[in-house]
């Protein structure tokens, strides 16, 4: 009996590990697919500013770095 219960226990052991990570990899994606689905969601359509305007205007850096290309762009060109 013994001899049986040691030839399976590496195939057993791989199961319980299998299923663990299967669990775990199922847990993360319904925790990013229904519950932080939904905070998002309030962050970007609700909010004291308006999630959707703030997500629409343009950071300071990106205009910056815009302005600079359009600066070496006119440069190249002349």
């Amino acid at each position: 009996m013994k001899m049986r219960v040691m030839a399976y226990w590496k195939i057993v052991m791989l199961r319980l590990v299998d299923n663990l990570a299967l669990h775990l990899l199922t847990s993360m994606k319904n925790l990013v697919n229904e519950e932080m689905e939904a905070e998002v969601f309030k962050e970007f359509m609700g909010g004291n500013r308006g999630g959707l305007e703030r997500f629409l205007e343009e950071s300071t850096v990106v205009a910056n770095k815009r302005e600079k290309r359009k600066n070496l762009k006119m440069f190249l060109l002349k």
